[in-house]
């Protein structure tokens, strides 16, 4: 099991005081200064005119439109679809930094499993030099040498212990042979988990051998084998693939996800190298973000057979809450019969990718199979109908997308936008318009949030303020305002808004932050200090108050305690003191 790895806080902070905001993000959109700050059109939604604002002093973006907020780190892993590990790896890389010891529990090191999988994936090569049978049948299936050695094709011989014999001579190489999948452990009997097959190497994105996939050359069952799940290996993640296409291009415009190693390697083989396969398992989540961190264009492939289609609608369902606006998701289905592997065999590359560009969008396929199962020939089928894919559309993300497939279906069904989203509801028309009351404590934001935002803005003022008389409080929003407090006494160095939001880690309260710190303040960093002390004193104050009036309720009806007379008096004396 992976220990959850974390990255220094104090290298985090070094890297965003180094990295430069505006020149990251200018060179990904154009922006314009004005002000203090610069702005452009938010690359995260679609706009006519620039809401997207971004600080250079403060290290944070913000947009005005549709909230998105962050500092470099949160930018680079949303505009690229990056992991965390990923985006720190591109930004200390930039610095020509070192990538620090990851902290956060036993750090595991696969460097020598790495290095082994890497040399059997070699013998494996070697072998299938050495094994005509093997080597007939991939010349026999089209491919060219240069395809076999791109993708790394090897040959399990038929043999129980190939792998054993030359890998296994201490003890703990039998151990890590067994726990990376390539040998079994069975009744005091151990031997190697592949014989007699084709071997396919399944590389991770650093292009490190990490699993296998085996292929019978006769009528043996199973005609695949996979490596198990392993340290290395979790197959729900992986892509096969995946390696050879961002070796193939920097910018990678759209990626095709067909279902076996075959046809990848096929549709390579013919100049095709954009195309990536699951590995025996339904497109999952995981594969999802991987795939969008790529590119924001993927092709589903599949048969156009009852079997192609449920697959089809399972990666539909499974797509949606990834189907941000400007993720574009289409779906092919080839002629029964025909997969990607014998159909460009067959047809060629420019017919293949003729039929490609025909692939229906995930909106069309989505209403058609929903029509398909609900015939809107009646009531009764439109009020299903408009159930199940209001089901389905609730796990999206909210944007233009999503509005659009419920306009969409309310035109089809007859049924208003507002009651497909909520079927409980009333029906428009029988509403009431109700008067906009603004309660007066919503005019303004309380003393705490305040003091929050100024903190937020200018975390440098938390040395000069003074919270100690709010040590027991537990009002809503204390406890956050003190946790902003421990980082900055802990974390002196920390003079940005961005670098203070990477000290965050309840991603709710990140969210909330991030708001806050959007905020126009018109409040200069000399007078921030002197502002959030006042503010804390009046909070103080008015709780003091507020006590009092309840302890002169609770006498006037004869109920104070004489503990409570007592302390009374005190806070009387305390607020005469402040006045």
């Amino acid at each position: 099991m992976t220990v959850k790895q974390k990255i220094p806080q104090d290298f985090l902070d070094d890297l965003i005081a180094r990295n430069d905001i505006v020149e990251w993000i200018s060179e990904r959109i154009s922006l314009k200064r004005s002000g203090s700050n610069w702005h452009g059109k938010c690359p995260f939604h679609q706009e006519k005119s620039p809401s997207f604002s971004v600080s250079q002093t403060k290290q944070f973006y913000y947009c005005f439109g549709c909230k998105a907020a962050g500092n470099i780190i949160q930018f680079i892993m949303e505009y690229h679809h990056y992991t965390f590990l990923e985006t720190v790896e591109l930004l200390a890389n930039a610095h020509g930094l070192s990538m620090p010891t990851l902290t956060g529990g036993k750090q595991e090191n696969h460097q020598e499993d790495w290095a082994l999988m890497q040399a059997i994936a070699k013998a494996y090569q070697q072998q299938l030099n050495k094994a005509p049978k093997p080597m007939e049948y991939l010349i026999a299936r089209g491919l060219s040498n240069t395809t076999i050695k791109a993708f790394q094709l090897g040959f399990a011989p038929d043999e129980w212990r190939f792998v054993l014999n030359r890998f296994a001579k201490d003890p703990s190489n039998m151990k890590r042979l067994i726990t990376l999948g390539m040998a079994i452990e069975k009744k005091n009997s151990i031997y190697d988990r592949f014989r007699g097959r084709i071997m396919f190497p399944i590389i991770n994105h650093k292009g490190q051998v990490i699993a296998f996939g085996g292929r019978v050359l006769n009528q043996e069952t199973p005609k695949y084998l996979n490596s198990p799940e392993t340290p290395l290996f979790h197959k729900s993640d992986e892509l096969f693939g995946l390696y050879h296409v961002r070796k193939q291009t920097q910018k990678i415009s759209k990626i095709l996800v067909v279902e076996g190693y075959m046809d990848v390697i096929a549709l390579a083989n013919h100049g095709i190298h954009y195309a990536v396969a699951t590995l025996g398992t339904a497109i999952t989540p995981g594969h999802l973000k991987k795939l969008l961190r790529q590119c924001d264009t993927i092709y589903f492939c599949f048969d156009g057979d009852l079997a192609g289609h449920t697959a089809a609608w399972k990666a539909l369902t499974t797509a949606l809450p990834h189907c941000h606006d400007g993720t574009h998701i289409f779906f092919s289905f080839l002629p029964e019969k025909e997969d990607p592997d014998s159909f460009v065999n067959q047809h060629g590359k420019d017919s293949f990718e003729e039929h490609l560009d025909k692939s229906l969008p995930l909106s069309t396929f989505f209403m058609e199979k929903l029509y398909q199962n609900h015939p809107p020939t009646s009531l009764d089928n439109k009020a299903s109908l408009a159930k199940e894919a209001a089901t389905y559309l609730k796990q999206m993300p909210e944007g233009i997308f999503k509005s659009l497939l419920y306009k969409s279906l309310s035109e089809n069904v007859n049924i208003s936008v507002e009651e497909l989203k909520n079927p409980q509801a009333q029906p428009t028309q029988s509403r009431q318009p109700r008067p906009r009351m603004r309660p007066a404590s919503q005019t303004k934001s309380s003393p705490i949030r305040q003091i929050i935002t100024l903190l937020l803005h200018y975390p440098s003022i938390a040395s000069k303020l003074n919270i100690d008389a709010l040590s027991n409080d537990t009002t809503p929003g204390i406890p956050q305002l003190k946790h902003l407090m421990q980082i900055l006494e802990k974390s002196p160095k920390i003079k940005s808004t961005g670098a203070l939001l990477q000290h965050i880690e309840d991603p709710t309260f990140k969210k909330q932050l991030s708001q806050l710190a959007g905020q126009l303040i018109f409040t200069q960093g000399d007078e921030a200090a002197a502002l959030a002390q006042a503010l804390i004193n009046q909070y103080l104050q008015s709780k003091i108050k507020h006590t009092i009036q309840g302890l002169i309720r609770r006498a006037e009806q004869g109920l104070l305690s004489s503990e409570e007379k007592s302390k009374l008096q005190q806070l009387i004396t305390q607020q005469k003191k402040q006045n």
